[in-house]
């Protein structure tokens, strides 16, 4: 009699091992399906009101101590049927003008980050809210293209599923921020979405590059000691409609304290 019972429950847990097996395949294939819905919706609405492209975007940045001195660069999106969900959310960030009054705060050995920061404790999460209302905090999902990788003027979304801040690659990335170099997520095979190079203004960002940051013992380790601000960012060419600005309320020249948020892209090195 033991012996049937042992039969039967092993039995049943071959069932039970079956039917999970196929929920699983089920719902791969059902996020599956919900990806490239977003892929093709997001290319779609990038067209409508962007153009096919190629997208261009101008960031003015303030360095401190060079105030007066009008530097700027320019990002190339990536073609949209390689990153078209990524370069959508990017260009909507910009053209809803949540770039603007934000800052570079981050000076690691192989990424410039940049991203919303607070200024003081009572404001902790206004900068970040700003995107959140808007719902372009992040993406649905982190799309990757192996046509596109991690290569030297590149930027790239960090956290996941990714956004809002993002780098600038400083070095070759393919390997660290491409599939699988991300070890610290639970899905280790998902990559870092790249979706831009620089196309101009790489000295403005090499003396970015070269400030003073805290040493790697520090708490704020890699963080520059003097963020660097992004005073607006366009697209260069026209876009369609009537942009709804966010309230964008005057606040201190620099942020307090950074925050501490999204430094996935320093937990695993080149």
């Amino acid at each position: 009699l033991a012996c049937t019972a042992i039969a039967l429950g092993a039995a049943l847990s071959k069932v039970e091992e079956s039917k999970l097996r196929a929920r699983e395949e089920a719902l791969r294939k059902q996020v599956y399906l919900l990806q490239n819905a977003t892929v093709r919706e997001s290319r779609r609405e990038a067209v409508e009101r962007f153009g096919v492209g190629p997208h261009h975007v101008k960031f003015d940045i303030s360095i401190p101590g060079n105030e007066e001195e009008n530097l700027s660069f320019t990002v190339e999106l990536a073609p949209l049927h390689k990153m078209p969900h990524a370069v959508h959310l990017f260009l909507e960030q910009v053209y809803h003008e949540l770039w603007d009054n934000t800052w570079f705060y981050l000076n690691g050995p192989h990424v410039l980050q940049a991203g919303p920061q607070d200024w003081d404790d009572d404001e902790e999460g206004k900068a970040l809210q700003r995107f959140k209302d808007t719902q372009l905090d992040t993406l649905a999902f982190p799309e990757y293209s192996h046509d596109y990788p991690h290569v030297p003027w590149t930027l790239g979304f960090t956290g996941r599923p990714g956004g809002p801040d993002w780098y600038i690659n400083k070095v070759d990335n393919t390997a660290p921020h491409g599939p699988g170099g991300q070890y610290q997520h639970e899905l280790s095979e998902q990559a870092d979405p790249c979706f831009a190079k620089i196309s101009d203004g790489h000295d403005v960002l090499m003396k970015v590059f070269k400030m003073e940051i805290y040493p790697g013992s520090h708490e704020y380790a890699y963080f520059l000691q003097e963020p660097v601000e992004i005073v607006k960012a366009r697209i260069v060419e026209p876009a369609v409609g009537n942009v709804i600005k966010p309230d964008n309320q005057p606040r201190k020249k620099v942020p307090k304290r950074p925050r501490m948020i999204h430094k996935d892209s320093f937990t695993a090195e080149p």
